[in-house]
């Protein structure tokens, strides 16, 4: 697992703009060829694979071509999450996005669109006209509504900073991962944000930052944090590593339980196209 500035940029987070969007120059929107209730395959789960944006300024290596957007298997709550840059990590999406009918969650669709200038065109230029597209042929209509839940905030601890500033290295994209079949946790170039991100995608609660770091850092910690299968909201602590919140403890962190606002999209309307 990974978590990058692909997912948690703001080219406009909870915005549904009243002037004309920017438009693709073709658009082409199909059925996915996985039913509702077909387990979609791990290979198409990943962020390259399932789809995404391609622009000028795109951080991460895309299998896109660039000037193009282009999703596999995909819902209109995920391409809602891609479009408006929803502050959360994707496997949450569907606790802030709510609403009728309840297709938009469960019909998958495959996508392909062209900008009219793909060599010129930008993240969040791709973003706009994906919002576009979601407004026109979706027919999405929505409004904003918030609620409190539990969650944590993460702070820093009495004892100071532990945490080293990124010397940028080789390290061109700021990230977090898992190293697959391990408990090891890296970080290069992550900022706070992305770390309280990471953390809530781990433990199903979301996370926010109040350790006022503005830098980029370079960590590494052990840790397991697996989730409740009956409750996915309960974080349970497993071996072999050390819980998470022990290991940020020697960051000079502290995960502190708290009852955090979440700001909810209310889905009024939206059509098949």
């Amino acid at each position: 697992m990974s978590v990058g500035p692909q997912q948690f940029s703001s080219f406009q987070v909870f915005g549904q703009p009243q002037v004309d969007l920017p438009r693709f120059e073709a658009v082409s929107i199909k059925p996915s060829l996985f039913t509702p209730n077909q387990q979609v395959p791990i290979a198409l789960m990943s962020g390259v694979i399932r789809g995404g944006c391609h622009g000028i300024n795109t951080t991460t290596n895309s299998s896109v071509p660039l000037g193009r957007c282009r999703f596999q298997a995909v819902t209109l709550k995920y391409l809602m999450f891609w479009a408006y840059s929803l502050p959360v990590p994707v496997t949450q999406v569907d606790q802030i996005i709510t609403g009728v009918p309840d297709w938009i969650g469960k019909d998958k669709f495959q996508i392909e669109a062209v900008a009219p200038n793909p060599a010129e065109t930008t993240q969040e230029q791709l973003a706009l006209m994906l919002q576009d597209v979601l407004r026109r042929e979706f027919q999405l209509k929505f409004h904003y509504d918030s609620t409190e839940v539990p969650g944590f905030v993460l702070i820093k601890v009495k004892s100071g900073d532990k945490l080293k500033a990124s010397d940028g290295g080789s390290e061109t994209i700021p990230r977090i991962s898992i190293a697959p079949g391990t408990t090891q946790i890296t970080a290069r170039r992550a900022t706070a944000r992305m770390l309280a991100d990471f953390l809530a995608s781990r433990l199903g609660k979301p996370v926010v930052d109040r350790t006022d770091l503005t830098g980029e850092y370079d960590f590494s910690f052990s840790a397991t944090t697996t989730v409740d299968q009956v409750n996915p909201a309960n974080a349970i602590e497993a071996d072999p590593g050390p819980s998470i919140f022990t290991a940020l403890t020697e960051l000079g962190l502290r995960l502190q339980p708290e009852k955090v606002d979440r700001r909810l999209i209310v889905v009024e309307h939206a059509v098949k196209p």
